[in-house]
């Protein structure tokens, strides 16, 4: 497991400030980011541990939110802090699919104690790594799909177009971007030259999506170097199958 930390609140900026730099003190890597669903999602994936400290705030205006983090912290191998008084976290857990929450801390917080309960949890040998993959897919339904099928064994974090894309790819550094061929405003093509031209990124590995499979179609696909390509409607055994041979191939 990594030691990057994926803070979320709307409590007392003190307090959250002490929690991030007590956390960053004791090595680990903290992203705070605004709780909003759009960067949740974005970031989510690609952090094995989410800290969650709850305000009134973010049950006034980001309840979509909640969900996402929700989501995101019942994500396989994730650790789920969630920092609040009794009210708020029951409250929260409205929210959150059964059993998402790894711990909870009550205010105010000891700090003390919240670092040595994440520090065993984060040592647990029994959390193992999982290589993180950017799936980047117009269809929403298709993203959904993709991700239900591969999260049990890798970290996915989605985006819906090749400008989000970008945004997630100047924070975060997948170990494979699964990338539609066809996508409006920037294309896949576009996207991997981006990607190519970029050299914090230029050497991520890029697999195609397409849903073309005659034979010009994939000579096309093919001139542009990707790192492969596949089929669209390929099944949830194969594509995993094609995931598990590439990483075994990349040791």
């Amino acid at each position: 497991m990594n030691n990057r930390v994926l803070f979320l609140g709307s409590g007392s900026p003190f307090m959250m400030n002490a929690v991030m730099g007590n956390l960053s003190s004791s090595g680990y890597d903290v992203m705070s980011v605004a709780p909003d669903e759009e960067s949740v999602r974005t970031y989510g994936a690609d952090h094995d541990i989410v800290v969650l400290f709850l305000g009134p705030a973010l049950f006034a205006e980001h309840e979509d939110t909640l969900r996402a983090i929700g989501e995101v912290g019942a994500a396989p191998k994730k650790l789920f802090f969630v920092i609040g008084d009794d009210d708020e976290v029951a409250c929260a857990k409205d929210y959150f699919p059964p059993k998402a929450i790894t711990a909870s801390f009550p205010k105010p917080l000891n700090i003390k104690r919240f670092l040595m309960r994440v520090d065993h949890l984060v040592s647990d040998p029994h959390k193992r790594e999982m290589p993180p993959i950017l799936l980047v897919d117009d269809d929403p339904d298709y993203l959904k799909m993709v991700k239900g099928w591969i999260s049990r064994k890798y970290r996915v974090a989605i985006v819906n177009s090749g400008m989000q894309a970008a945004t997630y790819l100047a924070n975060n550094k997948p170990s494979l971007i699964l990338l539609d061929y066809s996508m409006p405003v920037l294309d896949g093509p576009q996207v991997l030259e981006m990607i190519r031209s970029e050299p914090a990124t230029a050497n991520i590995p890029v697999i195609f999506l397409t849903g073309k499979d005659d034979a010009q179609s994939v000579q096309t696909v093919l001139s542009l170097k990707p790192d492969g390509y596949i089929l669209k409607n390929i099944g949830r055994d194969a594509l995993i199958e094609r995931l598990d041979e590439f990483f075994a191939s990349k040791k």
